[in-house]
């Protein structure tokens, strides 16, 4: 190559030499660069040589939401405690929220202010319950004390299914079952979106009734697997 005059001093480039009148007008990538492309890009000032081998890709399918991970499909997951798609490692469901208890057999039973309140949390098919019901009159209810409102159905995979939880109360109960032996189960069987509640008699079980309880407070934890 020929000079007019001297031949200009080999020099690095720097940024000052890469302004926008510079590089305005160039081809723009259509698509994602090969590994063998190269970019510069600026360190502290000082320019770089960066393979594109070397800058890692983003995920498809999800985007970030004020620091958090957000999948395009709600069935997405993350599958954990494996290196490889394992159906039965697959998490792609998680929920908290509320839901209103109440009695089957109640009629025309009455609550006090905040009296059913009800929570839960779902992680994959595995649903946690909780509630809280302060009576303030039966109204002429009658029966077992059965709770419904439950906001998932109990699954009955494998066949009769039986998820078993606590209950608790406070000291004014019409009928006094403390030494007794009492649990709320859900049947996946039967009615299973209702919480049946149950008390030993002997060696059998029966129904808490409403009359039991009375105009009392109950309080009911259960977990259990659904299919939804």
């Amino acid at each position: 190559m020929s000079y007019i005059g001297s031949k200009p001093a080999n020099k690095p480039v720097v940024a000052s030499d890469l302004d926008s009148t510079v590089i305005s007008g160039q081809t723009a990538l259509t698509q994602a660069p090969a590994d063998t492309d190269e970019f510069l890009i600026s360190d502290a000032g000082v320019l770089k040589r960066l393979d594109a081998s070397l800058v890692g890709g983003g995920l498809d399918n999800w985007s970030e939401n004020s620091g958090n991970l957000l999948p395009s499909n709600a069935s997405y997951g993350i599958y954990l405690g494996v290196n490889s798609a394992t159906a039965a490692n697959l998490l792609n469901d998680y929920e908290e929220g509320t839901w209103t208890p109440a009695f089957a057999n109640a009629g025309s039973a009455s609550f006090n202010t905040n009296g059913q309140q009800g929570s839960y949390t779902k992680i994959g098919r595995l649903v946690t319950l909780a509630c809280n019901i302060s009576i303030s009159s039966l109204g002429g209810g009658s029966g077992g004390a059965d709770i419904t409102g439950v906001p998932f159905a109990a699954s009955n995979t494998p066949t009769s299914s039986r998820y078993v939880g606590t209950i608790g109360g406070d000291d004014n109960w019409s009928t006094d079952l403390s030494g007794t032996n009492l649990i709320a189960q859900i049947y996946g069987d039967y009615l299973n979106t209702r919480i049946f509640l149950q008390k030993d008699i002997g060696s059998n079980k029966a129904d808490i009734s409403l009359a039991n309880i009375g105009t009392s407070r109950l309080l009911v934890n259960i977990t259990y697997f659904t299919d939804a």
